[in-house]
């Protein structure tokens, strides 16, 4: 399967060339994540994650690359504040970071969920519970009890269910 499909990395994305992989991968077989570590590792200041967040700009750019490119799929053309949107709530601690306007989210979670209604690209139930776990982290962070009361918060909680059943 690595050569059938050309599965390398690409020397285009240096800092993410694992992210980009994977992406790619998604496309021509199944993949998951899996509860349990299968590998623990520390970032050094010298390493290549280490590097990457010296210049968080570079890294956005490099991120948003791949995610335009599977969010034309979607037929999905990203503003640049949807791509920013988008590339902090793709990772928990960028979530942390950042103030993530609720309304925003609502937005573009709905954005995405339309969009994949019309392709079919993604399993909508995973889909929304990929969506409601973000939203429930932001909810945390941000401390903001209202926003509990959202039908992604349901989903958030049966992804989270879900994933301690499996």
């Amino acid at each position: 399967m690595i050569f059938k499909y050309n599965l390398f990395y690409n020397n285009h994305f240096p800092h993410v060339q694992d992210f980009e992989l994977w992406t790619r991968m998604a496309k021509v077989t199944k993949m998951a994540n899996i509860s349990e570590p299968l590998l623990k590792y520390r970032i050094v200041e010298n390493s290549i994650t280490g590097e990457a967040n010296k210049n968080p700009e570079e890294r956005y750019l490099t991120h948003k690359k791949i995610f335009n490119a599977h969010l034309s799929e979607l037929g999905i053309q990203n503003s640049d504040e949807e791509s920013r949107l988008h590339f902090n709530v793709s990772l928990y601690r960028r979530l942390k970071e950042h103030k993530v306007c609720f309304t925003q989210l609502d937005d573009y979670f709905n954005k995405l969920i339309i969009s994949n209604d019309k392709k079919n690209i993604f399993d909508r139930y995973e889909l929304k519970k990929v969506l409601g776990k973000r939203w429930l982290v932001n909810v945390y962070y941000r401390k903001d009890i209202r926003r509990f009361f959202s039908r992604y918060t349901l989903y958030g909680i049966l992804g989270l269910i879900n994933r301690r059943i499996v």
